[in-house]
């Protein structure tokens, strides 16, 4: 699912847009202020939607796999939606490392990284970040163990599927040979959103800053939007949200850049002396990728007064 942010009317702001040039200057400058603020991946918590999980409450139980290196889907509570998930949990009943496999059928369709329970991790529930794993509703929650059981379990429930010994985990794309099935109810547990988030237009290396100054005089702001590690050759969309706590929008469109062949680009944007009322301001720059895509970075807020004259 794709979540674009609206192309609007600049009427937010009446402003003059400098794309791909030099900032206006002031001709009476009588104070200059500069600050920086970093462009960061947003997280799927940018645009919250409806909460999606999968897996079972992670309390202590009573059972722990013998059967080393092998592959157990738990299927009481499969995943509740289309989606990404963000984190996972379990809870830690012996040393060891386990890997988390979303497992569609046989079919295993995502992966963590492996975990490694340390003796400090015994006994608590251990939780870990997801980088956006793409999920269907009905996906299952597999477990992938290198050694004996990490994760406990009691026999009770609908009837996990597991494979027999295998060499190493099987990766993804990869369909999964079931040894049988036992009732069972693993300590595992996925979280995640159906959010509008683009995983398939985001760049993980992406990064960027807002770097703003205040020459104050026929200026009131102006904005230096740099980012790294992007598309190349690609059209990225600003969008400037007036309220960055509020991260709902409405948001203006306030130009277009193109990245050049290693995915580089630079944005800057600049407001006239007097078109913002004077008192605090709390902007957030957007930048949504090419072709229709979401957000791909977002940043930190943007804080600043406009004086009296």
């Amino acid at each position: 699912m794709k979540r674009v942010l609206a192309a609007m009317t600049a009427a937010l702001l009446m402003v003059s847009l400098v794309s791909g040039a030099a900032f206006a200057s002031s001709s009476t400058p009588t104070k200059q202020t500069g600050q920086s603020a970093p462009l960061l991946i947003p997280a799927v918590q940018v645009f919250p939607g409806t909460p999606i999980s999968g897996g079972n409450t992670t309390i202590s139980r009573g059972v722990l796999d013998t059967r080393t290196s092998f592959v157990v889907v738990d299927t009481n509570n499969p995943i509740s939606g289309d989606g990404v998930l963000t984190s996972w949990s379990f809870w830690a009943g012996a040393q060891g490392t386990v890997t988390l496999d979303i497992v569609r059928g046989t079919l295993v369709v995502a992966q963590s990284a492996p975990v490694t329970v340390g003796a400090a991790d015994v006994g608590t529930v251990v939780t870990t970040a997801l980088p956006y794993l793409a999920v269907l509703s009905g996906d299952n929650v597999g477990l992938y163990f290198s050694g004996a059981g990490v994760v406990p379990f009691d026999y009770v429930a609908a009837p996990a599927a597991y494979t027999a010994v295998l060499p190493a985990n099987p990766a993804v794309g990869d369909t999964l040979v079931i040894d049988g099935y036992s009732n069972r109810t693993y300590s595992v547990s996925v979280a995640g959103s159906n959010s509008a988030y683009d995983n398939a237009c985001q760049v993980l290396t992406a990064t960027g800053k807002v770097n703003w100054v205040q020459p104050r005089g026929n200026v009131d702001i102006n904005l230096g939007v740099s980012a790294t590690g992007l598309a190349p050759l690609a059209q990225y969309t600003v969008y400037l949200e007036p309220s960055a706590a509020s991260a709902g929008g409405p948001w203006t469109v306030i130009g277009t850049y193109m990245t050049d062949a290693y995915g580089n680009g630079d944005f800057g944007y600049s407001v006239p002396g007097g078109r913002l009322t004077p008192g605090p301001y709390t902007w957030s720059v957007w930048i949504n990728g090419p072709g229709g895509c979401g957000t791909v970075l977002v940043s930190d807020p943007i804080i600043f007064i406009v004086p009296s004259v």
